[in-house]
């Protein structure tokens, strides 16, 4: 019994040690170009995976991994996206620029957004795309949407 309840603690506990993140945005590309991007992350620990869904509902929406590093003691987050899991993009898979990102987080409490820097890098590393990322959560993105009848 000792042993079961111990198991039960020990899982809670794992289980609250997750910070789960949905915020949904805007790429801006150093041209002013806006690409809609979405991350979805979970943090344990420091240690965050997840994915990113850029061009959502076009012909070119993609989802790709995401790995990194969740920084406490300045709320920032270490992100690159490793590989394409789907795309209806029928562009050549070595043709797709992968974003490494320095988000933080930023607003007062009441309205939390991530902003920060990217870089976009070909497969061979090669630089293809620069700018920046503004996010908010998702659930409060579809509520002023609602709010606003948009």
């Amino acid at each position: 019994m000792r042993l079961i309840l111990l198991a039960l603690l020990l899982s809670t506990n794992l289980a609250f040690s997750q910070n789960y993140f949905n915020y949904l945005g805007t790429l801006m590309l150093n041209n002013n170009t806006p690409i809609s991007f979405k991350l979805e992350l979970i943090e344990d620990e420091g240690i965050v995976n997840g994915f990113s869904i850029t061009n959502i509902g076009t012909k070119d929406e993609t989802k790709s991994e995401i790995t990194g590093l969740y920084f406490k003691t300045d709320k920032s987050f270490q992100l690159q996206e490793t590989q394409i899991l789907e795309t209806k993009s029928e562009a050549p898979l070595n043709t797709f620029c992968y974003i490494n990102m320095n988000l933080s987080f930023q607003g007062s409490f009441r309205s939390k957004r991530i902003e920060g820097d990217f870089i976009g890098n070909f497969l061979d590393s090669t630089k293809c795309a620069s700018g920046k990322i503004f996010l908010m959560e998702e659930k409060k993105i579809k509520k002023l949407i609602k709010k606003k009848n948009l």
